[in-house]
This record gives C-alpha cells, structure tokens and sequence, in this order.
C-alpha cells in the first residue's frame, strides 16, 4: 500500500486588523498614593478609560506612533487602586490616567503584571524618588486638572481645546501650554495662573537637587578627611 500523501502545510497567518486595534505608546511615574499614567495618542477623541478588577483599559482615535487610526490598551495593574477615586482627562498630546492606590506606601516596582511591553516607559521627566516626594508639588507637570475637568473612569466626556491660545512640545512632561479649556472652566487667567506655578515648581525642583549634591559633596569630603585623620593618627600610610 503506497504512503498517504503529505498535505502541504499551511502558511502562517500573518497579522490583520481583526486582532483589534494596536496599542499606543504610554508612560508612567507615581507617588506614595498615586500612579500617573500618560497615554501618547494625539488629538483623541472618542476616548474611554476604565479600571475594573485591578485592570485598566483605554480606547480612543488619534494620533499616534502607528499614525491616525484607533487604539487600545489593556493591562494588569501590579498592585491594588480604588477605580471609584481614578479619573482621567484628554489633553492635546496625550490622554491623562491618575490611578488612586488603594493604601499608600511604598512604590511599585513596576506598573504591570507580566513581561513588560516595548510600549511601556518611565516617565523620568515627572519621576520622584520618594525620599524627595515632600520637597515638590506631588502632581507630575502635567496633571494639574482640576478636578472638575478630571473624568471618573468609564466616562467618556469629550474635551477641547483652544487651539489658538494653547500648544504642546514634543517632549512628554514638558507641556505646560497643553493645558484643557472645557465650557468655561479655565479662564485664561487661570490658565496663567498655572503655569505660573510651573515655573515655580520647576525652580523648587531645581534649587532642591543643587541643595541634594551640595549635601552628598559635603558628606563625601567630610567622610575623606575623617577617613585621613584616621590614618594619620594610627601611622599609617594612605592608600590610593
């Protein structure tokens, strides 16, 4: 009897849209009570955000690394937040995300649960080590909504801008024009008066780390000679 004959073998499938749409690009930083997330879809409108048993979901169209299209993201929160104190708010760059931890403590070490996507950052630019969370303002540049702008989770409000009052830069963390205007909310002495306090927060931040490496300068130097006298009074001779 002749073998079967071998059934050629199918090639892969490759990747469709109906896999859903691609994640975006976000970042993030927190604080001993908080976790901030910036999402960087442009321009987004139809947006969404929920957290609901420890996950937190976005869904919106705009401008991001894989053009002007939808996106989506979904993950695994690494620890415990309280979705009913979690809101959220659109901006011109980016889409805003403040998670409340449900009790404050020490940092998380990571965001997320699992392997760590390629899409997912630190926000350097808004870290605070928590040893210097009670020398600067705890909100991340950025986050300073008030709370009548800030969405609860799983409300999807649209919010504007005026465009010709307001921009953004392109680096994350350092849009202090991008700013929400929504029916009336910010006036735009208001809005001066915010990013006033920016300037201020930012020299704060900056006298507080030159006073930092003043401080570990002077305590090297002081642990030098100490560590010097030391030997000169054993006789001994110094080593490099």
């Amino acid at each position: 009897m002749p073998p079967p004959p071998v059934q050629p073998r199918e090639p892969p499938a490759a990747p469709s849209s109906a896999a859903g749409p691609p994640s975006p690009e976000f970042m993030w930083c927190q604080r001993s009570d908080r976790v901030y997330v910036t999402i960087k879809v442009a321009d987004c409108v139809r947006a969404a955000v929920h957290v609901n048993d420890g996950e937190l979901s976005f869904s919106g169209h705009g401008h991001g690394a894989r053009g002007t299209r939808d996106y989506a993201l979904s993950l695994r929160l690494a620890g415990a937040v309280v979705p009913s104190r979690c809101c959220w708010f659109v901006c011109g760059p980016s889409v805003r995300v403040r998670l409340e931890k449900e009790a404050a403590g020490p940092y998380w070490d990571s965001l997320m649960v699992g392997v760590k996507p390629p899409q997912c950052k630190i926000d350097w630019q808004s870290w605070i080590d928590e040893d210097e969370e009670c020398e600067v303002s705890a909100a991340p540049s950025g986050f300073e909504a008030n709370d009548l702008q800030m969405q609860m989770v799983g409300q999807s409000i649209e919010f504007y801008r005026d465009e010709s009052r307001l921009t953004s830069s392109e680096e994350e963390g350092e849009e202090e024009d991008s700013v929400m205007m929504d029916h009336g909310l910010n006036s735009v002495d208001a809005l001066s008066v915010k990013f006033r306090a920016l300037e201020v927060e930012k020299a704060a931040r900056t006298r507080s780390k030159a006073e930092r490496r003043q401080r570990r300068e002077a305590t090297r130097d002081a642990l030098a000679a100490a560590d010097e006298r030391s030997r000169d009074a054993q006789a001994r001779p110094a080593h490099d």
